[in-house]
């Protein structure tokens, strides 16, 4: 993994983007990973404009909780159509690698492609996304 990847990934994991635990969302969704205790719960709550404000709460290794913050900063006030292209996206990203024209956010997700082992990891908060994503969706 490149320098400037790495860096970013330290930086979300020493001060991840909108970390805050929310009484109040409309949606949220709690993930664990119970082979290293990895542990993510996101929040979304939706405004008058159908937007959604996410925000997550987790304890766990450097790569889950870079990649929640990560995604936090894709999907962040967003509304429904948009969060699928940024789901969307990262799948492709996981399976077939970020293009280099890609953004840095994408760059360095793909970069963490290179721990296949810890893939859970990366993919925690994701899941708590399609999760969430699927009850917005059910619900719109």
């Amino acid at each position: 993994m490149n320098e400037q990847w790495k860096a970013l990934i330290l930086d979300h994991y020493k001060n991840p983007r909108l970390y805050e635990n929310v009484a109040d969302a409309n949606f949220s969704s709690e993930q664990h990973n119970r082979t290293c205790g990895d542990n993510v719960k996101v929040f979304a709550s939706l405004d008058t404009d159908a937007h959604a404000h996410f925000r997550f709460i987790g304890a766990g290794c450097s790569l889950c909780l870079a990649s929640a913050s990560l995604m936090m900063e894709l999907v962040n006030d967003k509304g429904l159509d948009e969060v699928r292209l940024v789901r969307d996206e990262f799948l492709k990203v996981w399976e077939e690698g970020a293009p280099e024209s890609s953004l840095d956010t994408w760059k360095a997700l793909d970069g963490l492609r290179s721990y296949p082992v810890r893939s859970r990891c990366v993919k925690l908060a994701w899941q708590a996304l399609d999760e969430i994503f699927d009850a917005w969706a059910a619900k719109s």
